[in-house]
């Protein structure tokens, strides 16, 4: 996403009269789905829009357990800590606990052409 997006959407407001928050759910929607066929169907992905700064995150949501049983959502605390070590992934989460959510973000230039 990059700035021409946002100002698209400016203008769809400005002369359509759709509002750029319903525009913005839409494609949230729809990047949520595409991104989640790209990781394998799981419901751990979340899409960040700032208008503000006019950019886009993606996010891959992996649960912190003692023992994975299912890879694409789960990592071991010990899997979570090197993953908040490693300084070439970005971690938004803090705690590395059992129970809680990594946020690691995504480099959207790695994913298909069709789910992008």
């Amino acid at each position: 996403m990059n700035t021409e997006f946002f100002n698209a959407l400016d203008l769809l407001e400005k002369e359509k009269g759709i509002p750029k928050e319903y525009m913005m759910e839409k494609v949230t929607a729809a990047l949520t789905s595409a991104f989640k066929r790209e990781l394998g169907g799981t419901d751990n992905v979340k899409i960040v829009l700032d208008p503000v700064k006019k950019d886009m995150k993606v996010y891959q949501l992996l649960t912190v357990v003692a023992e994975v049983t299912d890879p694409e959502t789960e990592v071991t605390q010990e899997e979570a800590i090197a993953i908040k070590a490693d300084k070439h992934r970005k971690c938004k989460t803090r705690s590395t606990k059992i129970g809680s959510v990594l946020e690691l973000e995504l480099d959207t230039k790695n994913f298909r052409r069709l789910s992008a």
